[in-house]
Order: C-alpha cells, then structure tokens, then sequence
C-alpha cells in the first residue's frame, strides 16, 4: 500500500530480469529493459500528453522487449501465454498500435538506423530528434538511479 499498486507492478516487472546471482547493476539486459520501458513510457506522455494507460503499457512493452532473448524462446510464444492487454501483445509481436510505433522507434534508434529512426518519429506527432534525445537521456539516468550503476 506504501508504494502503490502502479509502483509496485512496475518493479515485478523489473525483477523479471533479476537474478540472485548478480546485482542489478551488473545486468545489462535488465538495465536495456529498463531503460526501454522507460523511455517508451516518456515518450508515450509526449505523443499523448497520455492518460496513466498509454503510459503503463508503454512501459510494459518496454519491460518485455527482452523477454524472448531472456527465455530463449520467441516472442509470439511467450506473449501467448501471458495475460496481457491485447494492445501490449500486438505491439510486442506486429508493432501495432501507439506502443508498437514506439518499440519500431526505439528498435530504430538502437540500430543506429536513421532513415528508420526519422520514418517512425513522422509516424508519432510530438516526438521530435530532440525530444527523443533528451528522453533518452532521462531514461538512462532514471535507471542507473534505478539499478544503482
């Protein structure tokens, strides 16, 4: 009750990635996932000026971004299996929706590919090549808070 049900869900999401044999800042898949999660979910506020929705599942795609390469097994075999919204699933296998145009950013803006990166910042009305920076910048700080880096 102390944290909150939204907090607290975020950080059973974190722990997905936790393993007891390592810290949290020596993990680099989880620090990516986190940072994912909440650099989608800054820039779903952006694109929306979005209600806590948008944002939270935003977040969760982020947060399961790395679940496949995580289990070893694909990405429309876990999310079939789990019980999530309909929009994190499509986003999370076809790129559907406002979170599936975030994840083609921010898998975009990871590849280095530009031409890609600028194609899907048309595609999210409010997301401009420095707000995107400056996102990115926050979402990193926030989790090396986070994870203690």
């Amino acid at each position: 009750m102390i944290l909150g049900r939204r907090d607290l869900q975020r950080w059973v999401q974190v722990l997905l990635y936790a393993s007891p044999q390592q810290a949290m800042s020596q993990n680099p898949l989880l620090q990516t996932a986190v940072a994912r999660a909440r650099l989608m979910e800054t820039l779903a506020q952006q694109v929306e000026k979005a209600h806590g929705g948008q944002r939270d599942r935003a977040f969760m795609v982020g947060i399961l971004s790395l679940l496949d390469v995580l289990l070893g097994v694909s990405m429309r075999d876990i999310v079939t299996e789990l019980s999530i919204a309909a929009e994190v699933k499509d986003a999370l296998i076809s790129r559907g929706g406002l979170q599936g145009k975030l994840w083609s950013l921010i898998e975009s803006k990871e590849a280095d590919d530009v031409v890609g990166t600028q194609e899907a910042m048309r595609s999210l009305p409010g997301i401009t090549p420095a707000s995107l920076t400056a996102a990115d910048f926050e979402a990193v700080s926030w989790t090396d808070q986070l994870v203690g880096s």
